[in-house]
């Protein structure tokens, strides 16, 4: 039997005032939510700065950008890796002892051994190839790492001129640095005291080569203290890559080759680049939104609410309302770059 409309009136009225109601409790939840939030980070300075970083991470694709420079990295390494090897191959030729050598570097020596043989007898081929395809490949990473830190930095993409100089001075430090490397793994494996002092010229590269992209690379701000926080905190990530692959990636690798073949160990360098790419574009963002938070300390020309910044923030950001007009509201960001370009 049909109800009368009345009740059928009566009943929706329910159910959307219980809607309502539910609406209403999930806003108010929310809201409760976004004050206990806005009260930590003005309490908690690290709380802010982490809070922001995620937001403009999140923002800005930071997880599109690391796929994007890993896959650069990972295309980058098979043309460098066929130099290396051709220019091994020439050393070999001169009776240079590499077998010898290598094993100093941590290489078995049956390892050692093929890989003198193949540089040998595949040198010419390894360098005609190479040298070429890693020309191409190094100011395609060079174009991908622009392109990265312009957008963490919220900045417009810019062609970057003398392509043949930055090729050329790319590759020479990447293979100074890589030589570099090998040299502080060798220290680090003739005791405890100097595998400690290697950990920690490993971390101090590793920071001033992070602070050197930073440098190069699009950036919002030109004090060079602005930049050094990404680095400081990249190079101690690193440090963590760097047991990775020290502990677990040459077994993952060895056995990545043995059940799937050339795919997995593909996949296994991949996921180390993965790490890498991450790291990098990491210490763009943290640059970012460090030197937006150094701005209000700095006293720069530009004026935000101080009820808006953290509590540790809030004596300068007053100071500063005191001394300056209003300005619109915009992001801090933007309005830093803004003056950066003013005062240029």
């Amino acid at each position: 039997m049909a109800q009368p409309p009345s009740s059928r009136e009566s009943s929706s009225s329910r159910r959307q005032s219980r809607a309502r109601q539910a609406t209403l409790w999930a806003q108010a939840r929310i809201e409760r939510l976004e004050r206990w939030t806005t009260a930590w980070r003005r309490a908690i300075p690290a709380l802010d700065l982490l809070w922001e970083f995620a937001s403009r991470f999140r923002r800005r694709n930071g997880t599109v950008l690391v796929g994007h420079l890993a896959y650069r990295f990972f295309i980058w390494l098979a043309p460098l890796t066929l130099v290396v090897v051709g220019g091994l191959g020439l050393v070999a030729a001169n009776n240079v002892d590499l077998i010898g050598y290598a094993t100093e570097f941590g290489v078995s020596v049956a390892a050692a051994d093929d890989a003198a043989a193949q540089a040998k007898s595949g040198r010419v081929q390894a360098l005609v190839i190479g040298i070429p395809a890693l020309a191409i490949a190094t100011w395609s990473l060079i174009r991908g790492v622009h392109y990265a830190f312009a957008q963490a930095w919220g900045l417009e993409i810019t062609p970057r001129k003398g392509v043949l100089p930055q090729i050329g001075f790319t590759i020479v430090s990447a293979l100074l640095i890589l030589l570099l490397y090998l040299a502080i793994g060798v220290v680090q494996r003739q005791g405890p005291v100097l595998a400690m002092l290697g950990a920690a010229g490993f971390v101090a590269v590793t920071a001033a080569l992070l602070w050197a992209i930073s440098w190069v690379m699009p950036r919002g701000t030109d004090n060079w203290l602005d930049l050094v926080p990404g680095p400081a905190l990249g190079a101690i990530g690193s440090a963590g890559v760097h047991a990775f692959i020290a502990l677990y990636l040459p077994a993952r690798i060895s056995g990545a080759s043995a059940v799937y073949g050339a795919i997995g160990v593909a996949i296994a360098i991949l996921f180390y680049l993965f790490l890498l790419a991450y790291l990098l574009v990491g210490t763009a963002f943290i640059n970012t939104v460090w030197a937006d938070r150094a701005a209000i300390i700095a006293g720069r020309p530009w004026v935000v609410d101080p009820e808006g910044v953290p509590r540790w923030l809030q004596p300068s950001a007053r100071w500063l309302a005191g001394r300056h007009s209003p300005s619109v509201d915009r992001p801090a960001d933007q309005e830093t770059r803004d003056n950066n370009a003013e005062e240029q």
